[in-house]
């Protein structure tokens, strides 16, 4: 009884890993496809279906680089880094999140610097 119960756990175990994984590899795919849109979908169901995996702190900080490097959506990137800050605090990436953070900022301080002088020079 105790093996069946064993190889039951096992099973579980095994099937659960392979589920996430190509749901990840998928994802990655569908990244490198430039399918961006696709490939966030497939990450955020990564984060919400295994979210104590190793796969759902990867792909919430891909999440991240694709909305900061390929969409280029600089206040969505922030709160992605700072939602990876808050849920994988003892990640290895957190000083990569924190200096991306910074980054962020000074875009967009400098837009918004821009854009009050454009202003005042069209008015």
């Amino acid at each position: 009884m105790k093996q069946f119960k064993n190889l039951i756990l096992f099973l579980i175990i095994t099937l659960y890993g392979c589920s996430v994984e190509s749901k990840f590899k998928n994802a990655e795919q569908l990244k490198n496809d430039g399918k961006y849109d696709l490939a966030l979908k497939k990450y955020s169901e990564i984060i919400n279906k295994y979210p104590g995996s190793e796969f759902s702190a990867n792909s919430q900080f891909i999440i991240a680089n694709i909305y900061l490097y390929k969409h280029k959506k600089y206040e969505q990137a922030k709160k992605e880094y700072e939602l990876f800050l808050s849920k994988y605090s003892s990640d290895g990436r957190i000083q990569k999140a924190n200096n991306e953070i910074d980054r962020i900022n000074k875009i967009l301080s400098k837009f918004r610097k821009w854009t009050r002088k454009f202003i005042k020079q069209t008015i």
